[in-house]
């Protein structure tokens, strides 16, 4: 969150060499349709991104690869040695992901504006599964009791929300905003692998295996779905010509990302910066 107030801080001293010499007197009428697009900073809640920690209650599992004749073969290759007991993740992150949106508003009498949002954005995640060796002492790959191998995943989420965005002046080029908004996403894995060394393999769990090739498929197959939220956010707009204005806020939402089984609402936080026409 400090990162993306310090970016917020920054686009606002940008915004404003841009636009020169403050405006005087009210700003005319501006009712009617506007459209227009952004790009932003995203924080997501890391809660849903255990559904990548490798766990044998999740689809994605190590166990069910490991099961596999051809992975486990290309792993000793790699190990030299047999795994006893794995230590999963206990906490998953995702990184601060940059998104692209497109929006399309109608403003009523400089008042407010009932607008659609189409936003895209692509999330990774990552974290270390520890293996306990069987032979450590003789294990020349490894300097201890355990081998470690990294996973890898990344997802695509389009958000599409309904909202009102209102301003509370409209003097100069620094106009305080709120807006609320109801969403719904699209949530669906692009990739979720795990390396051992050189090795990498992935731990979708409708992957099929040619024993021959060690060749893989998960054609047809996708994981992930429909979920929904709520947001808000707050931040200062302005004009940047007779033609174009900017709107730049900080966000929260809650939402419900169907990936995980039980999982409920989490928090998420953005950054952006949106030009209008």
């Amino acid at each position: 969150m400090k990162t993306i107030l310090s970016l917020f801080v920054l686009c606002t001293i940008a915004t404003r060499l841009v636009a020169g010499d403050p405006v005087t007197g009210d700003n005319p009428d501006k009712s009617g349709v506007t459209y227009g697009g952004s790009f932003g900073l995203n924080v997501a809640s890391g809660k849903n991104a255990m559904y990548y920690n490798g766990a044998p209650d999740k689809e994605n599992n190590v166990v069910s690869i490991l099961s596999n004749e051809f992975v486990r073969e290309s792993v000793y290759q790699q190990v030299k040695d047999v795994f006893v007991d794995t230590i999963y993740p206990q906490k998953m992150t995702y990184h601060t992901a940059m998104s692209v949106a497109g929006f399309l508003g109608y403003t009523l009498d400089n008042r407010m504006t009932v607008f659609l949002q189409l936003e895209y954005m692509k999330l990774s995640s990552g974290n270390i599964v520890q293996f306990e060796l069987k032979s450590p002492t003789t294990n020349k790959y490894a300097s201890s009791n355990y081998y470690d191998a990294e996973i890898k995943a990344q997802e695509s989420r389009v958000d599409i929300s309904l909202g009102l965005h209102v301003p509370f002046t409209h003097k100069g080029y620094f106009n305080p905003f709120v807006e609320a908004s109801a969403s719904i996403n699209f949530v669906k894995v692009i990739s979720d692998e795990i390396t051992f060394g050189s090795y990498s393999t992935s731990m979708v769990y409708a992957t099929t295996y040619n024993q021959t090739y060690g060749n893989t498929s998960t054609e047809g197959y996708s994981q992930g779905g429909m979920g929904y939220g709520i947001a808000a956010s707050a931040g200062v707009e302005g004009p940047l010509s007779s033609k174009m204005s900017y709107n730049m806020g900080v966000g929260v939402s809650l939402k419900k990302i169907n990936l995980l089984a039980d999982a409920g609402l989490t928090p998420h936080e953005s950054l952006y910066l949106r030009f209008l026409f």
